[in-house]
């Protein structure tokens, strides 16, 4: 379940995260990706850290969905989704 109180400036902090730390190979994304600044990120694991910064916990990737629950989410907040060929999604 998505926490809906993560703002834009959490997940821009998770960002700065995943930049300093990396990504682990299971959290990789495997179709769609978020674009901020030049850079691709896997938008469920952005949304799981971001959460960890908001609540303290980080959202496991097993209660929620990516896909259209995580993307259009994080389109609501005004970030870029493409799929794997580049194209933007659209909700």
């Amino acid at each position: 379940m998505l926490n809906k109180l993560v703002s834009k400036d959490d997940i821009i902090q998770a960002l700065t995260y995943i930049d300093k730390n990396g990504i682990p190979k299971k959290r990789n994304s495997t179709i769609y990706n978020l674009y901020y600044e030049g850079k691709s990120y896997p938008p469920k694991y952005v949304l799981s850290i971001a959460t960890k910064i908001r609540s303290g916990k980080e959202l496991e990737s097993k209660v929620f969905s990516g896909g259209n629950e995580t993307n259009n989410f994080l389109m609501s907040l005004g970030f870029i989704i493409r799929d794997g060929n580049n194209e933007i999604k659209k909700a």
